[in-house]
């Protein structure tokens, strides 16, 4: 059974709302009720995550972070698992909401005579929990029906069958102990709702459960286990988050991390995909791992955000010649700036190179910037990134201009990073292959 220690930090999440989703419960008791007439293909794909559009409010979903995984996607995440045989592991999903991650490995797992019999077998090998108790039960019977569907003799009612699946159960996947460490395999899809005043060894305030999630995971994982988690793109790409891959990195060695793009069309979050396998010896804290070139954009250039944000900032202090998104003209050289302001933080001394940090996968340009001449110091708006070259060449500055405005560059980003919006450490990491003449 699931060890529950503090049921109360994931209470910042508004689950309140998905008692609606026992509808499509009693959809699931139907089928099983009715196999010859069901839709067992639709209730063990789709139709849970659509039945949760239709059921549980927008913003309710929207708070949450909670998006149901299509089948094709959990299947790739566990197909790209290196297990051979499925039989000799446990796994667990922390956060399996209807079970759409348990149930291709489920797939995988051998059957008994009866259903009895396979589910108890089922139970000692998948674990899960979810604090949608609406959630839960339609877990369990998903897990029913597929066993259904694979020709197991049903030999008792649907509930009495559901209720024998004790370990995928209601629990807070924050606070469960004992799971994580009895598991051979952790997966997740983990909720990427904010939860504010959290509390870790890498971050205190506001951050996505879903980095807890996998801090959690590698944390109390037993030695060897096998990691593999459906996140939001600002993980892996968020300046933000630059401390929770170091200290993730500390514990797993990532395996396998793929950029999947958009969640679905209803989800207006790109994702990856992310494999780790739980270190046997802990390594010492060590600044976080990058892509390493022979030359890259950050060994040529100091690169920050501009310092004025215009609604915090009052005008005071000395007058700026004042550069923002909307007069940094695309791919030109300026001199002149009609805009001024005054400003008591830092500002910059030209040449430097602008890139405006909003920027969608899939656009041409990725990097679009701006490069400032002359000799008079600027005041630069937070919505554009600031490249200073080290040897103060303007050349320098032209050449990165021709880079960022490269196919090249802009295939380099939409795999890199896959947010809405350029951060400092992918502005960096881009190749800088020759130095300019």
């Amino acid at each position: 059974m699931l060890t529950i220690d503090n049921p109360e930090s994931l209470a910042d999440l508004p689950f309140h709302d998905t008692g609606k989703y026992s509808e499509f419960v009693v959809e699931l008791r139907s089928a099983l009720e009715n196999l010859e007439g069901a839709d067992v293909t639709s209730l063990l794909d789709g139709r849970a995550g659509q039945r949760c559009l239709e059921l549980v409010s927008r913003q309710t979903i929207r708070e949450l972070g909670s998006h149901f995984t299509s089948s094709a996607l959990a299947e790739q995440v566990v197909r790209e698992l290196p297990i051979e045989s499925w039989d000799l592991h446990r796994a667990f999903d922390p956060a399996c909401g209807a079970g759409d991650l348990l149930l291709p490995i489920a797939r995988r797992l051998s059957v008994r005579n009866t259903m009895s019999e396979t589910l108890r077998f089922w139970n000692s090998r998948l674990a899960g929990c979810d604090l949608s108790g609406e959630f839960i039960e339609a877990a369990r019977l998903r897990l029913v029906l597929l066993a259904a569907s694979r020709g197991v003799t049903v030999d008792d009612n649907p509930s009495n069958l559901a209720s024998l699946l004790t370990n995928v159960a209601v629990g807070d996947g924050l606070s469960i102990l004992t799971e994580y460490g009895n598991s051979s395999v952790i997966l997740m899809n983990p909720p990427y709702g904010k939860i504010s005043g959290a509390k870790s060894k890498w971050r205190s305030g506001s951050a996505t459960a879903a980095a807890l999630f996998v801090e959690r995971a590698v944390m109390l994982g037993g030695a060897n286990t096998y990691i593999a988690a459906i996140l939001p793109e600002v993980l892996r790409t968020g300046t933000s988050y630059a401390r929770w891959r170091s200290f993730v990195s500390n514990y797993a060695v990532t395996t396998r991390c793929k950029s999947v793009g958009l969640f679905s069309n209803h989800a207006d979050v790109d994702v990856f995909v992310c494999h780790y396998h739980r270190r046997e010896v802990l390594v010492k804290n060590r600044p976080e791992s990058e892509i390493l070139y022979a030359k890259t954009v950050g060994d040529q250039f100091d690169v920050s955000v501009g310092t004025v944000v215009p609604h915090r900032h009052a005008q005071e202090g000395p007058r700026y010649a004042y550069l923002h998104a909307k007069n940094a003209k695309p791919r030109k050289e300026i001199r002149r700036i009609s805009e001024s302001r005054q400003f008591m933080g830092r500002t910059f001394e030209p040449p430097v190179v602008l890139i405006r940090r909003t920027s969608r996968p899939g656009d041409r340009n990725r990097a679009i910037a701006t490069l400032v001449l002359g000799h008079r110091r600027v005041a630069v708006e937070n919505h554009l990134i600031v490249a200073q070259p080290r040897d103060g060449s303007v050349e320098t500055c032209r050449f990165l201009m021709r880079i960022l405005d490269s196919s090249e560059t802009d295939a380099y980003l939409d795999e890199i990073i896959r947010c809405r919006h350029l951060t400092t450490l992918s502005v960096c990491s881009i190749p800088f292959s020759q130095t300019p003449a």
